[in-house]
């Protein structure tokens, strides 16, 4: 392993993950494969991740997906499964499918 070549993924909040060889003597790109070509045609949301203070002064972490509307939305709060397991930042279907309902998740 000369560590010439790598392999990179792209991930996106608004799209499927695309992945590269990069290759570091010639300083070039070559495009491998998308994880989900199909999701190219579309327009997604993007996530963003927020912080909120709660009374014990501590930050929450979250990740929140705007309708794309200019218009206050209704939020669904979608909550993980404690503290064995959270969520991450990235494409989430879900979230994609309530915001084009013009819901915030």
């Amino acid at each position: 392993l000369d560590e010439t070549k790598w392999v990179v993924a792209y991930i996106r909040s608004d799209g499927p993950t695309e992945y590269v060889i990069y290759d570091k003597p010639k300083q070039s790109i070559t495009k491998l494969f998308v994880s989900k070509p199909k999701l190219l045609k579309y327009k997604f949301a993007e996530m963003e991740d927020v912080r909120i203070p709660a009374h014990d002064g501590l930050e929450l972490v979250a990740y929140l997906t705007r309708s794309q509307t200019a218009e206050p939305t209704p939020l669904i709060l979608l909550v993980h499964g404690g503290p064995w397991a959270r969520d991450s930042w990235g494409f989430n279907a879900r979230a994609q499918w309530f915001a084009n309902r013009g819901y915030a998740t």
